[in-house]
């Protein structure tokens, strides 16, 4: 690739309307200025995205990719870290080498504000080029628990009928009406030698423009989303016996809007890994969690996450 043909230009407030035109071009769908702003701008410890953006000389936005700055909590302090998310390239501007090169200049980046190291949770896309070309470690896989709801499958029913997403926008707004707020909850990873992404309030605001909400059932703080499934991001540690009633709660929300599956992604070892495991819920290989080291020092083995830590919960 002859890297004159294309500048390279941080993503900030300024210029970060560009990268509308590339997700329509790279993934075939809208997004609205304020959805892309709301998704970037996260301010974890006074830090926002890091990101950079390929411009070819035809004013064209070759390519992008970023990290979003995370708050870890890690052995009582609180440290900066951040999670690879989104990397897209134009169609006509694929296979010139614009990703490996965009990740030097992002993780230098990230680096240099001060993260200590990058994760990352990449579907199978993502996976060959940011282990193969950006040499991340695949440090373990996550467990991604689907407990099955006896309801009739009106959401696989309506995506036939194209209805699917003006209905559970539906959903999403109905469930919205018992979100909590100011509320802030222990990540349920947590626990002596047991690290995790702290659960603050800005965490919860910043990730409200997904649609996530915290309610609560049975005493007990469950953050979730709905869409084609009822999706747990989190939830306090409870009791077996009470999150038996937990589970069957949720159940019932869901089979009220024909969602037939509750999906709880969990780091393997992790508190409710553990629970469901004794419980006999059924789960499948979810995805692969990867890391990135700036020379941190931190114990990769103590760290834990759930779904709530994906950048698209």
């Amino acid at each position: 690739m002859d890297k004159s043909e294309y500048t390279l230009e941080r993503v900030k407030a300024d210029n970060i309307y560009k990268l509308g035109a590339l997700y329509k071009n790279a993934f075939n769908i809208n997004l609205t200025q304020d959805f892309i702003e709301r998704k970037f701008f996260c301010n974890a410890m006074g830090k926002d995205t890091f990101a950079f953006i390929a411009v070819a000389k035809d004013g064209t936005v070759a390519a992008y990719y970023n990290t979003i700055p995370y708050v870890i909590e890690y052995e009582g302090k609180k440290i900066l870290a951040a999670q690879s998310c989104v990397a897209m390239t134009h169609t006509d501007h694929r296979g010139k080498g614009l990703f490996p090169l965009l990740g030097k200049a992002v993780h230098d980046l990230t680096r240099d504000e001060g993260a200590k190291f990058i994760f990352g949770f990449p579907n199978e896309l993502s996976y060959h080029g940011l282990v193969r070309k950006m040499n991340f470690d695949h440090f373990d896989t996550m467990k991604s628990y689907r407990i099955k709801v006896k309801a009739l499958p009106v959401s696989k029913v309506l995506k036939k009928l194209g209805l699917k997403d003006h209905y559970m926008r539906f959903a999403a707004k109905q469930i919205s009406k018992r979100a909590i707020s100011n509320v802030t909850f222990k990540n349920s990873v947590c626990e002596e030698g047991v690290y995790g992404v702290t659960r603050d309030q800005n965490f919860i605001n910043y990730k409200a423009y997904t649609g996530c909400v915290v309610i609560e059932i049975h005493g007990v703080k469950v953050w979730l989303k709905m869409e084609h499934v009822l999706i747990i991001g989190d939830m306090e540690r409870t009791t077996r016996e009470n999150f038996i009633k937990v589970i069957a709660n949720l159940k019932s929300i869901a089979a009220k809007y024909g969602i037939v599956d509750i999906v709880f992604n969990v780091s393997p070892g992790s508190y409710y890994d553990l629970l469901m495991t004794e419980l006999n819920y059924q789960f499948i290989e979810g995805l692969a969690i990867l890391y990135w080291d700036f020379n941190s020092g931190v114990d990769f083995k103590k760290i834990k996450f759930t779904g709530a830590d994906y950048d698209t919960f």
